[in-house]
């Protein structure tokens, strides 16, 4: 009874409830984990055997279960046991048979019987139901550094004495386990895992009726550094302050309207360096954000899922100045600007990588090269020169951003500046007409970075060839054109559409196109 099996058609995994006659024939009640896969709520032609959630239940024959077994067994087993393969063996579909040549056999049989030094070992969605001869455990695997035990028939969160057993373990996953809750880990393992000094990492992710308990709990454990217990059911106001925390990913788990209420998350764990929670801003076109007062350590920062306001990206900054790695899909557009949509995809790496233009090295799994900083900041600076009533001296961010890329800037949006910052900026109205200008400081030794287009007009245009297409379509749209194809010499046509969003032209080599 009480006893955790896997049914062996399925792979669900149950607890076994009832063992007895049911029309003269034995049967195993179990309550499976997922209640959705049963059919009976442990009543059967209106006997009561067992009691669980409706359609939780089921009763089986006990050919059909697979029982537990101790985690050491399990690691004999799989390392320790001789094989009964052969290196040529038979290997058949019914109706053909042929021969199947293990390569590397005996590299892998060697490699195996060396387990105590393996580092990593994993047992995901394996039948270990036990874990109690914890010295045999010790014998065999004294230099595991990572064990996955996520996905098995594990019910006892009181495995996490293994991290003090294994002098080495630097990493364990008790994922999609049942009752991995910590706040149901005794007293005695709680005393032992204090002692640890180490730093691990602890995955606890999709356990159910997690809740901010179990955290808690956690957080009182300061050898967990690095920590996922994503679908956690949190309460704000009940999570406790912890200083040794340095990762931690939550998905699923916290709603915020608001950057101001991630900020007093990120308070309780100052020295945070990367969080995850992929859903936790829901921003939208409206949202907007008081000053931000906290300044994280992050370095790491994804909440790919989640969705953004524009003028909330400085209050991210605020709130994460020194993000190196960030992921988010969903800016919508400044009020100011009378557009009620988002970013295009290929927008967005521009803004965050201008946004972060001082650490930024990825963004939305996309490495971020020097190069291309100056295109993406010139983009960042254009959309918010274009918002209706936009000042340089709101933010000294956007001035140092100006004037390390030379922006022209209106002089109209340098009220209050400071005389010495304005003498350092490029003003428009100082400028000649752009392509005037292009044409009066090039000279004969810049010829060759020149691309000369004509315009379905008749008009011809000299443009650098140092030019995003981005800037490029933006000069078409300004003349009355909207370019969709560049024609060459040669009859080649490249699609404007599908050009990627940081090219510049001076990736085509000719020096002549035309736009239809």
């Amino acid at each position: 009874m009480n006893s955790r099996v896997r049914h062996s058609d399925t792979r669900q995994k149950a607890t076994v409830k009832f063992i007895g006659p049911i029309n003269n024939q034995e049967f195993y009640g179990i309550c499976y984990d997922d209640p959705s896969v049963g059919k009976y709520d442990g009543t059967y032609e209106n006997v009561r055997y067992f009691t669980c959630e409706p359609k939780q239940g089921a009763f089986v024959k006990s050919k059909k279960l697979i029982t537990g077994i101790e985690l050491y067994q399990l690691i004999e087993q799989k390392y320790l046991l001789d094989r009964n393969a052969q290196k040529i063996m038979k290997l058949s579909d019914g109706q053909l048979t042929k021969d199947l040549e293990f390569c590397g056999m005996e590299m892998v049989d060697h490699w195996h019987k060396q387990i105590q030094f393996m580092p990593c070992i994993g047992f995901e969605d394996s039948d270990v139901a036990y874990v109690t001869n914890f010295d045999r455990v010790l014998q065999l695997i004294p230099g595991c550094q990572s064990l996955d035990l996520s996905d098995s028939l594990l019910s006892d969160v009181n495995v996490l004495r293994l991290v003090s057993v294994l002098p080495n373990l630097t990493e364990i996953n008790l994922s999609k386990n049942l009752n991995m809750r910590l706040s149901l880990l005794s007293p005695e393992v709680k005393s032992e895992l204090q002692q640890v000094t180490r730093q691990v990492k602890l995955q606890l992710n999709s356990i159910q009726y997690q809740d901010t308990s179990d955290l808690n709990v956690l957080l009182e454990l300061p050898c967990f550094t690095i920590v996922e217990m994503n679908g956690i059911t949190l309460q704000m106001s009940e999570i406790k302050e912890n200083t040794h925390l340095q990762s931690l990913s939550v998905t699923n788990s916290l709603q915020f309207t608001k950057v101001k209420e991630l900020e007093a998350l990120l308070k309780k764990f100052p020295n945070l360096t990367a969080f995850q929670s992929l859903d936790i801003l829901n921003e939208n076109y409206f949202t907007e954000n008081e000053n931000i007062d906290y300044v994280s350590k992050l370095t790491t920062l994804n909440l790919q899922n989640s969705g953004v306001s524009f003028d909330s990206l400085m209050h991210l900054r605020q709130l994460a100045p020194n993000v190196e790695y960030a992921k988010i899909m969903k800016i919508f557009h400044s009020k100011q600007s009378g557009l009620q949509s988002i970013f295009q995809s290929d927008q967005v790496i521009p803004l965050m990588s201008a946004i972060y233009y001082q650490s930024i090295k990825q963004v939305n799994a996309v490495e971020i090269r020097k190069k291309h900083l100056s295109d993406y900041c010139t983009f960042y600076l254009r959309y918010q020169y274009s918002l209706e009533g936009f000042q340089l001296a709101s933010n000294t961010f956007f001035t140092d951003l100006a004037i390390k890329y030379k922006m022209p800037v209106k002089a109209q949006q340098c009220v209050g500046l400071d005389p010495n910052i304005k003498s350092k900026l490029e003003l428009l109205e100082e400028q000649k007409d752009e392509q005037k200008t292009i044409s009066s400081e090039i000279g004969d030794k810049y010829k060759q970075r020149l691309l000369k287009v004509v315009l379905p007009t008749g008009k011809e245009l000299s443009v650098l060839k140092s030019t995003p297409i981005w800037k490029f379509q933006k000069l078409l749209k300004e003349n009355g054109i909207e370019g969709k194809e560049m024609v060459f010499e040669d009859g080649r046509i490249v699609d404007l559409d599908n050009v990627r969003f940081g090219s510049l032209l001076e990736e085509f080599r000719e020096y002549y196109c035309s736009v239809k």
